[in-house]
């Protein structure tokens, strides 16, 4: 349903919306210079098989990047609903996001994302990448490109060349 409503809504010519999984994604190998895996990595039921994917389909030397809601720290609403759920009923906490979505914290979305250690991080605050999710996309591709990864505030997010 939203594809389609897109599809009607964006009437750019450059702009194409596809359905598929982050296994199989709809496009041809080294077909796009930038891929953003936007507040989706801790879904994505095989998130190596996911990213394999999104290095398949960006042209060598391309940008991999994607963010993450920071469930466990920065998200202060959804922090405060499990901790107070939590406190009301202890059996809360095998739902908690915090715990079950390992993948949105910095260090183990670098692991994912391969990206090294010594690798040099641009922080932004989240002001930047509030406008919603396109937004968000846009702006991590673009700091992607100039610094080679990305932590934000409130969203995590990284990307490797």
């Amino acid at each position: 349903m939203f594809v389609a409503h897109a599809r009607t809504r964006v009437l750019d010519r450059r702009a194409s919306f596809l359905e598929g999984t982050a296994g199989a994604l709809p496009l041809g190998p080294g077909s796009v210079d930038v891929a953003v895996a936007g507040l989706v990595l801790n879904f994505v039921p095989d998130l190596s098989a996911g990213l394999t994917e999104l290095r398949r389909v960006v042209v060598p030397g391309g940008t991999i990047a994607g963010y993450v809601w920071d469930y466990a720290g920065r998200m202060e609403i959804i922090r405060r609903f499990f901790d107070a759920a939590i406190e009301l009923d202890p059996a809360a906490e095998a739902a908690d996001e915090g715990l079950r979505f390992s993948i949105c914290a910095p260090g183990p979305l670098r692991a994912a994302l391969r990206i090294p250690s010594r690798r040099r991080l641009a922080v932004f605050r989240s002001a930047m990448l509030r406008g919603g999710n396109s937004t968000a996309s846009a702006a991590l591709a673009r700091a992607a490109r100039a610094s080679g990864a990305l932590i934000s505030s409130r969203l995590h997010g990284l990307a490797i060349r």
